[in-house]
């Protein structure tokens, strides 16, 4: 579990520390550096997958060498752009996650367009599997709230799947289900289970051009279809 993320000169957070605990609730007005917070989770869950699965590369960072990952930016799940506070590239731009054991990853962003993850580890940190065992920690990214389109259009796979985690996922609900019908049970029966009366299908393909995809949900014996008003 993390203890404590520092941020620095990222995006709105300038100079910003969060003690973490068991359970922990943002709240704040517009504005107010919720949404960065959690796309520092988000950049740290793919960081954390890549590196669970890639021995550390020795890299040159201003000329200096270290040790860690440097992301692709397809697997990124938010732009980089305008990533530093107030646009001061030159200023040293990162995010370090601290865990329950002391052990720390850091993530710097350099000139709007790289990410690099190192660790500094108390034990020796040079396989995958001393990787996941000194950095347990386990990040699952869920959608921000947002409405469900009345009409959403069939989707690449690779749009899909670049998209999951990244604040576009609430946009393509239905395109999700469609792919991976095996839990889709699991989210139905969360659904009838805490909202009294109701109940949902998977996603249905309409092959008319452009392919488009449709949910219903039931609530009572009264079908409609699913999108926000």
């Amino acid at each position: 579990m993390y203890k404590t993320v520092k941020f620095l000169n990222f995006k709105s957070l300038r100079d910003f520390t969060i003690h973490l605990r068991a359970v922990n609730v943002l709240v704040g007005p517009n504005n107010a550096g919720k949404s960065t917070v959690l796309d520092a989770f988000r950049v740290m869950s793919a960081a954390h997958a890549l590196a669970s699965h890639r021995l550390p590369q020795s890299l040159r960072i201003k000329r200096k060498p270290v040790v860690g990952y440097e992301l692709p930016q397809s697997l990124v799940p938010i732009s980089l752009t305008n990533i530093h506070s107030d646009y001061q590239s030159d200023q040293e731009t990162s995010v370090v996650f601290t865990l329950d054991n002391d052990n720390e990853l850091r993530l710097e962003f350099y000139d709007n367009h790289r990410c690099i993850l190192t660790f500094d580890s108390l034990q020796r940190t040079s396989t995958t599997s001393e990787f996941k065992k000194n950095f347990p920690a386990v990040i699952y990214s869920f959608p921000t709230l947002g409405p469900i389109e009345e009409e959403e259009e069939l989707l690449t796979d690779k749009y899909v799947q670049d998209s999951i985690g990244t604040r576009r996922s609430h946009r393509m609900l239905r395109n999700i289900w469609y792919r991976w019908p095996n839990i889709f049970p699991i989210f139905r029966d969360l659904v009838e289970r805490t909202w009294d009366g109701m109940s949902i299908s998977p996603p249905e393909l309409d092959t008319t051009y452009p392919a488009k995809l449709t949910m219903f949900c039931k609530e009572g014996r009264v079908a409609r279809r699913c999108f926000s008003d």
